[in-house]
C-alpha cells in the first residue's frame, strides 16, 4: 500500500536504529508505534534488552518471547542483544545493581551474566565471559552495545517509576555524554520515551470510533504514576515529537487483533502483556529528543570553582534512591564553592562557532534556584536571567546567529542551598537536522487523522491543524487540498458537501511538496458506528478473557518457580505453561 505520510517515503537503507529497553514487553511500550516503518523503510533494527526479565520466569521464557516479538517488529534475531543483568523490582531486599560495587546478587539468584534460549549474554558473546552484576560492569555493556552498533537513531527508556527503567535511563544519558564529547563526528538522533506512564499504564482508550493521540499523563487522574516528572527537567509535553504510527496508516482498523502491536504484546504470554493493549496502542507515537549536536560537547570546559564537567555530561539529573517510587534525585551539577565571588563557568569552542539556540539547566531539587545568571558572550553580555525551577530549561533564542568563540555563565544571585547548574546546551541551529527529515500530519482535537469516521448529519469538521515532526515552528506553511463538493479553509474547518461521503484531505509544505500527509474523512451512518461499537466491544471482552486465561497459566507456573528455582521439574513445567494456548 502506498504510504499516505511522507515519513514512511523515507528511504533508510544502510542505517540502524537501537532500541534500548530493560525488560522484554518493553520493546513494544518504547517503539511498537515506530519501529515496524524503520524496518520497512530499509533500516537495520537492533533492540537490547539489559535484563533477562527473571524475577519470576525463567529467562529461557522470556527470552523466547522477546525474539518473537522482535520478529514482529521488523528485528531480525541475530539483531536482538541481551546484556543478561538480573530482573529487579522495587524493594526486593536486595541491593540493587545501580548500587552496586562489588557484585550483587539478583533475586533470581545470579551474581553475573548469563543467556538462555541459544542466546549469550552479550558480555560472554563478545568478550567470552560474562559480567558481574555491578553497576560498572552494567555501564561498560551499555557504553559497549552503542559504541559498536552506532546507530542513526537510538530510541531509550526514560525516567519510570521501575528501578530497572531507571538505572537504564541515567546509565544511558551518561554513556551518550561521555560518547558524544570523545567523537565529534558521531551525532545520532536520540528519543527517549517514558514506558509506563504514556504506554503501558496509559489510558486504556483504543476502543473508540477514530483512533485517539497519546495522553498526557496526570497524577491521580490518568496513570498511578506517584511524581508528575513531565513537569520537571527537560520534560516539556508540548514540544514532544509525535510520529504517526504506520501499522494504523496502512490499516486503518479498529480492532486490535489486526495490529502489530497487539501481537507483538500477545507473544508476552507470561506476562499478560496483552491485557494492557487498550492504553499502549496510541494514534500517536510520543518521544522527547535529547539533541546531540549540543556545541558544549566540543567545548573546554573551566570555572572559578567547582567541577565544571557536569554542566556538559548528557545528565539532566541523578536519582538518589533508586528503590522508592516518588524517589529523591541525586544532583549532577556545577556549583561554584563557598566564598567563590567570581561564581562563573566558561566553554571555549576549538574555533569560532556560530551560535543560534541557548538551552540551560538548572538544578531538579525544590531546595535552592538560580534566579540571577549573566550570560556573555566573548565578554559581551546578553542578558541576565532567571533559571526556572525544577530543572526546567532556560531557553534563549537569538534574533540572528552569533559567531562566539567563548560562552561564559556567571551567578549574580541565588536563593536556598545546593543550587547550581545541571546542563548547558548551545546549538548553531533551531532543529538537529539528521537521517529523519521533517515531517507533518493532520490532527484534529489533538487526535492525528488517518482514516477518519464521520456521522452523516454532521456538515463540518472544525480545528483541523497540522502537527510538525522535528520542526513544529513551519506550521503555518501548510496548503490543504481537498476534491468534490467540499471546503477546507485556511482555518483548517472542513465543509463537507452534501453529497461528499469519502473526502481526500491533502497538506504539503509550502515549496515542498516532498513532505507530506494524506487523510480520508468518511461520512457513515449512525448505525453503523453503532455496529462498530458493538464489534470493538465484543472483540474486547472475547480478548480480554483468552489473554487472562493465558495469564493466570502463566502466572502459576511462574509463582511455581519462584518458589522452588532450583528444581528442574518445576522450571519445565513453568515453561510448558507459558507456552499454553
Amino acid at each position: 500500500m502506498t504510504a499516505q505520510n511522507a515519513l514512511f517515503t523515507h528511504d533508510l537503507t544502510g542505517k540502524r536504529v537501537l532500541v534500548l529497553v530493560p525488560h522484554a514487553d518493553d520493546e513494544v511500550n518504547a517503539a511498537g508505534g515506530i519501529l515496524p516503518a524503520f524496518a520497512a523503510m530499509g533500516a537495520d533494527c537492533y533492540i537490547c534488552y539489559s535484563t533477562n526479565g527473571d524475577f519470576c520466569f525463567r529467562a529461557q521464557t522470556r527470552i523466547r518471547e522477546a525474539v518473537a516479538a522482535a520478529a514482529l517488529l521488523g528485528t531480525k534475531p541475530e539483531r536482538v542483544i541481551f546484556l543478561g543483568y538480573g530482573d529487579t523490582l522495587n524493594h526486593t531486599g536486595h541491593p540493587h545493581l545501580y548500587d552496586a560495587d562489588v557484585p550483587a546478587a539478583a533475586p533470581s539468584g545470579h551474581t553475573e551474566t548469563y543467556g538462555a534460549a541459544g542466546y549469550m549474554d552479550y558480555a560472554t558473546q563478545r568478550r567470552g565471559h560474562p559480567s558481574p552484576y555491578t553497576r560498572a560492569a552494567f555501564r561498560a555493556d551499555v557504553a559497549a552495545v552503542v559504541e559498536e552498533i552506532r546507530a542513526d537513531i537510538i530510541i531509550c527508556v526514560d525516567y519510570d517509576k521501575h528501578a530497572d527503567h531507571r538505572m537504564l535511563s541515567v546509565i544511558f544519558d551518561a554513556v551518550m555524554g561521555k560518547l558524544l564529547t570523545a567523537d565529534a563526528g558521531y551525532r545520532p538522533l536520540v528519543l527517549k520515551c517514558l514506558a509506563y506512564a504514556t504506554a503501558y499504564e496509559g489510558v486504556p482508550d483504543f476502543y473508540a470510533p477514530n483512533i485517539r493521540a497519546t495522553r498526557r499523563p496526570i497524577v491521580g487522574e490518568l496513570t498511578d504514576y506517584p511524581s508528575d516528572m513531565l513537569s520537571l527537567s527537560y520534560y516539556v509535553w508540548e514540544e514532544r515529537i509525535r510520529f504517526p504510527v504506520f501499522e494504523y496508516e496502512t490499516t486503518g482498523g479498529r480492532f486490535l487483533r489486526g495490529d502489530v502491536r497487539c501481537r507483538a504484546l500477545k507473544q508476552h504470554r507470561s506476562q499478560g502483556a496483552a491485557l494492557h493493549a487498550e492504553g499502549i496502542l496510541n494514534g500517536d507515537a510520543v518521544y522527547f529528543q535529547h539533541r546531540t549536536d549540543n556545541l558544549a560537547y566540543t567545548a573546554s570546559l573551566s570555572a572559578s570553582s567547582g567541577d565544571p564537567a557536569p554542566a556538559a555530561d548528557g545528565r539532566y539529573y541523578d536519582i538518589a534512591d533508586i528503590d522508592e517510587e516518588d524517589a529523591p534525585f541525586g544532583e549532577c551539577l556545577w556549583a561554584p564553592a563557598d566564598g567563590d565571588d567570581a561564581r562563573s563557568i566558561a566553554f571555549t569552542f576549538p574555533t569560532e562557532t556560530e551560535l543560534r539556540l541557548m538551552r540551560i539547566y538548572g538544578n531538579i531539587g525544590t531546595y535552592g534556584r538560580i534566579t540571577a545568571l549573566r550570560i556573555s558572550c566573548d565578554g559581551v553580555c546578553i542578558g541576565t536571567h532567571a533559571l526556572p525551577p525544577r530543572g526546567r530549561a532556560l531557553t534563549l533564542t537569538l534574533d540572528a546567529p552569533r559567531r562566539v568563540r567563548e560562552v561564559c555563565l556567571t551567578v549574580v544571585h541565588a536563593e536556598g542551598t545546593h543550587w547550581g547548574i545541571a546542563e548547558c546546551a548551545f546549538f548553531s541551529s533551531l532543529w538537529q537536522t539528521g537521517v529523519l527529515l521533517p515531517f507533518i500530519k493532520i490532527e484534529s482535537g489533538g487526535d492525528f487523522l488517518y482514516d477518519y469516521g464521520r456521522r452523516l448529519h454532521r456538515r463540518n469538521l472544525s480545528c483541523m491543524r497540522i502537527a510538525m515532526g522535528l520542526r513544529r515552528r513551519l506550521l503555518l506553511t501548510g496548503r490543504w487540498m481537498t476534491g468534490g463538493h467540499s471546503l477546507l479553509t485556511e482555518d483548517g474547518v472542513l465543509y463537507l458537501g452534501a453529497g461528499d461521503t469519502e473526502i481526500r484531505v491533502r497538506a504539503t509544505l509550502k515549496d515542498h511538496p516532498e513532505i507530506f500527509d494524506t487523510v480520508t474523512i468518511r461520512r457513515k451512518s449512525w448505525g453503523s458506528f453503532l455496529w462498530l461499537m458493538l464489534c470493538q466491544q465484543i472483540e474486547r471482552h472475547f480478548l480480554r478473557f483468552i489473554w487472562r486465561k493465558k495469564r493466570n497459566i502463566s502466572t502459576c507456573g511462574g509463582s511455581i518457580s519462584k518458589i522452588f528455582r532450583k528444581s528442574r521439574s518445576c522450571t519445565n513445567l513453568m515453561d510448558f505453561c507459558s507456552r499454553w494456548i
